[in-house]
This record gives C-alpha cells, sequence and structure tokens, in this order.
C-alpha cells in the first residue's frame, strides 16, 4: 500500500514539476529572462533522479529524447514554419524548447507511462496537445506561424502525432535492452 502510495505521489510530483517548469520556459521567454525555463528544468532534472533514484536507462530516453525533439524543432525552425524567439543560432531552436523536450522525456516512463503499449491514444494526444502547446507559445508571443507554405498547425499535428508514438517505442526497446542486460 505504501509504494502505491510512494508511486501515486511521485507521478503527481513528476507532472507538476513538468508542468511548472515548461511554463517557466514559456513565460521565461516572454519576460526575456530566455534562461529561467532551462535552469528551471534541470532543477526539475535533479529532483526527478533524487525521487526516482538513478537510472542508466533513464538517462538514455532523456538523452535520446532531447535529440530527437532538438531535431524535430530545429527542422520547424530551418523550414520556417515557426519562427523561434531566443533561437540560440538560425539552425538550433532556443534553449527552452530543447529544455522542454528534455523535461517532457522525464515524464515517459512516470507520470505519463499511461501512454505505453497504446499507441493509438498516443498518436491522439500528440495530434492534439502537440499544436495546443505549440499556439500557447504563440499566444504568449514566444513563438511565430509562418502560413506562407503551409499551415504550421496541421504540421505540428502530423510530427506530433507520428512522434509520440515512436518516443514510446524507442523507450520500450531501451527497457527491454535492460531487461535482457539484467538476465544475463
Amino acid at each position: 500500500m505504501k509504494n502505491k502510495l510512494n508511486s501515486k505521489i511521485n507521478k503527481l510530483v513528476n507532472i507538476i514539476g513538468f508542468q511548472s517548469c515548461w511554463w517557466a520556459c514559456v513565460l521565461g521567454s516572454s519576460f526575456n529572462w530566455a534562461y529561467l525555463g532551462p535552469f528551471m528544468m534541470l532543477i526539475f532534472l535533479i529532483i526527478h533522479f533524487y525521487i526516482n533514484s538513478f537510472s542508466a536507462n533513464e538517462l538514455k530516453i532523456i538523452i535520446i529524447v532531447g535529440f530527437i525533439g532538438t531535431m524535430i524543432d530545429t527542422s520547424f525552425q530551418v523550414t520556417g514554419i515557426i519562427e523561434y524567439k531566443d533561437s540560440l543560432s538560425n539552425f538550433l531552436p532556443p534553449l527552452w524548447i530543447i529544455s522542454m523536450w528534455v523535461g517532457f522525456a522525464a515524464t515517459i516512463n512516470h507520470s505519463m507511462d499511461w501512454l505505453k503499449n497504446n499507441n493509438l491514444v498516443g498518436f491522439i494526444a500528440g495530434l492534439v496537445f502537440g499544436p495546443l502547446s505549440y499556439i500557447t507559445g504563440e499566444k504568449f508571443s514566444v513563438i511565430n506561424f509562418n502560413y506562407s507554405a503551409v499551415n504550421p498547425i496541421m504540421v505540428l499535428a502530423i510530427a506530433w502525432a507520428i512522434t509520440i508514438p515512436i518516443l514510446y517505442f524507442i523507450n520500450e526497446k531501451i527497457l527491454i535492452m535492460e531487461n535482457h542486460e539484467t538476465k544475463i
């Protein structure tokens, strides 16, 4: 009973921590404090690893998702679909966007673990909530959409709908490798 309660509390801390840091990223950029969100996300990750015990596989998924997310947002920026405030360069998205991906990765095996083995729900969640995150960013003037060639909301919806199941697939493969390695 106590372990189940601790698990629920850890998941609650995980999602509240991530969401708080997500808002710190958006509002920090909006108020010209571009490093507030990344700093808060770093604190979130330290707390995350403290509460959940450090795991090499957890670190792997965080690095992989951070890299994939950075490449996705880089493609949005390079193609001109989205223009980010505080970009690191014409190529890389801002640190606060990269931080969001890294923070999101820390939810995959915790508060968002209900999406595991549920590709249809992951697809729908990505389709709906991915674009909503960017729309929120636009409302706070930290990103701008470019509607000249293609509808960016549709591109975001498709990208996120495909990405969420892929991230959980990669996570599952990492967990399978971990189980295989512990049996050897």
